[in-house]
């Protein structure tokens, strides 16, 4: 399994699919792009006419994560399989279904490539050095919508003033693994 999980380029690796649901992605997710892990929460529609939209979570609310990423290129995120085949985020004639993805709303394990690596300090302010992962632990979702490992304290100076729980870490970041984050989900 070790050499499986070296060779992946998908920012999530998915070892145990847990429950999934289509979702719309927000303008500014759609102006913007994500990678595939970004924690988002629902929005109000106003006068746009997709129901269940998302945006980037703040860490106070969380429905879920993207499951993958959006077709942006120019970093070369993620593998060459994504949510689209021949629909972009950028079209706003928006055909119908052109702006829905997958996001995990609960249970599963997955490796996840992007998540915090830069430590919050007492002020909420991400410079207080690298990130230390361990087996088990809790890991939270962060004022960045991103998976973390901070305090509630230092969270709450960030901003989140209701810290969620994304589940526990099944493994560490290593060269084994390419520096991902493992995750049981429990929302």
């Amino acid at each position: 399994m070790s050499q499986i999980t070296r060779e992946l380029t998908d920012d999530v690796v998915i070892q145990l699919k847990g429950e999934t649901c289509p979702v719309q992605v927000g303008p500014i997710l759609r102006q913007t792009g994500w990678r595939g892990g970004q924690w988002v929460e629902f929005i109000e529609p106003g006068t746009i006419v997709d129901d269940y939209l998302v945006e980037v979570s703040d860490g106070n609310r969380v429905a879920g994560f993207l499951v993958f990423p959006s077709e942006n290129y120019d970093e070369n995120w993620g593998a060459t399989q994504n949510y689209t085949g021949e629909q972009y985020r950028l079209e706003q004639s928006a055909q119908s279904g052109s702006s829905t993805v997958t996001m995990c709303l609960d249970g599963g394990r997955y490796l996840f490539l992007v998540f915090e690596t830069v430590a919050l300090t007492a002020l909420g302010v991400r410079a207080g050095g690298p990130i230390t992962y361990t087996l088990n632990e809790i890991l939270k979702i962060s004022e960045n919508g991103l998976l973390c490992n901070d305090s509630d304290a230092n969270l709450n100076a960030a901003g989140v003033l209701t810290v969620r729980i994304a589940g526990n870490c099944c493994m560490t970041p290593q060269d084994r693994n390419n520096q991902r984050l493992g995750l049981n989900v429990r929302l």
